[in-house]
């Protein structure tokens, strides 16, 4: 069973007989200028109060190895794209140099954009924007719902999405005549949120779709949809496909065959080097802001820390303190941060 499979629980037919619907306004602006609708797993319970600074401390020192893993990323990558730049404009030039070798620098780039998600554990998205770790979203359009006004006209009709394909948990919406174009996306996003799936809807009322990263090799393989005959064929679920949107850098277009694909090329990697620079100064930001915030944590909690910790060590520790007077060299500079951080990573 597959992560997307687990996030789905039961058939639910979103209708009149169910909750009220939820309701999301469109949006103002188009999708490609629009924050994702963030799907994260299911979430953890709450830990007792006296883990409340614990999980603090732990969740900067994530957010300091997130922004940390994205630099490592963005700096390979700037890297790269200076190398590309320099071949490229020396061919512009009128020093041709080796083909193979540009091919080559062109495939090596390729292959490391393709493992951003890897790389960074999904903590950068396609738009290299640092989002913490695996919440990378992915953006993409299903055949047959690209608009509210197509899925709001028409009789009643029930959908049924099967996201993780035949034989597998399914999810349903009822499509009534006279719903409003908002009561009709509140629905679509009732009936997918719990499969993983958020759908957005810009000012023209064109749908985008969204997911983590994640759950998007198996909903291009497997989302199915049944209808009943109105908007999609009723009888088997059908394979719909997808579209996926992407807004960031996309290197696997770029191409070195002539010199107007090489005047292209160099200008798209100029682009991206850009991008690269400004997420990078993002991410330097948030790696700031996450050292501040543990020495401010440090500073505020280590004098109460350190006076509940010499009551337990005086209750626990059995034998002549003066047995244990060996160890303090040992001891010092280790900050009770460094040990969480390195618990934080088993």
């Amino acid at each position: 069973m597959t992560g997307l499979d687990m996030q789905i629980q039961s058939t639910d037919l979103v209708g009149p007989s169910s909750r009220s619907p939820l309701t999301i306004a469109p949006l103002a602006v188009p999708p490609a200028a629009t924050r994702p609708v963030v799907v994260r797993d299911a979430a953890m319970p709450a830990g007792p109060a006296g883990t409340a600074s614990l999980g603090a401390s732990l969740g900067l020192n994530r957010a300091v190895t997130d922004a940390q893993r994205a630099l490592g990323f963005l700096d390979e990558s700037a890297g790269r794209l200076q190398e590309l730049k320099t071949v490229i404009s020396a061919r512009l030039s009128g020093k041709p140099g080796d083909r193979a070798l540009l091919d080559a620098k062109l495939e090596r780039f390729d292959a490391l954009w393709r493992s951003r998600a890897a790389a960074t554990g999904g903590s950068l998205d396609a738009r290299l924007q640092l989002v913490g770790e695996g919440n990378a979203q992915a953006r993409f359009r299903v055949a047959g719902l690209e608009s509210l006004a197509r899925l709001s006209e028409g009789g009643n009709e029930t959908l049924t999405f099967y996201p993780g394909g035949l034989g597998k948990p399914s999810v349903s919406v009822m499509l009534e005549a006279g719903l409003t174009q908002a009561q009709t996306l509140g629905r679509l996003n009732q009936a997918l949120l719990p499969a993983g799936v958020a759908v957005q809807a810009d000012e023209q009322g064109r749908l985008t779709f969204a997911s983590a990263e994640r759950n998007l090799p198996a909903l291009q393989g497997q989302l199915m949809v049944k209808g009943g005959g109105i908007r999609f064929p009723s009888g088997q679920p059908n394979r719909v496909g997808i579209e996926v949107i992407d807004d960031g850098i996309t290197p696997s277009g770029w191409s070195a065959g002539g010199m107007s694909a090489l005047r292209q090329t160099l200008q798209q990697v100029v682009d991206a080097q850009g991008r690269v620079m400004q997420a990078r100064a993002a991410a330097q930001r948030a790696l700031g802001d996450a050292a501040t915030g543990i020495e401010t944590a440090r500073q505020a909690d280590d004098p109460a820390w350190a006076a509940g910790f010499s009551g337990r060590f005086g209750r626990t520790v059995p034998g002549d303190y003066a047995s244990f007077a060996q160890l303090v060299p040992a001891l010092v500079g280790i900050s009770r941060y460094r040990v969480l951080s390195l618990m934080s990573l088993r």
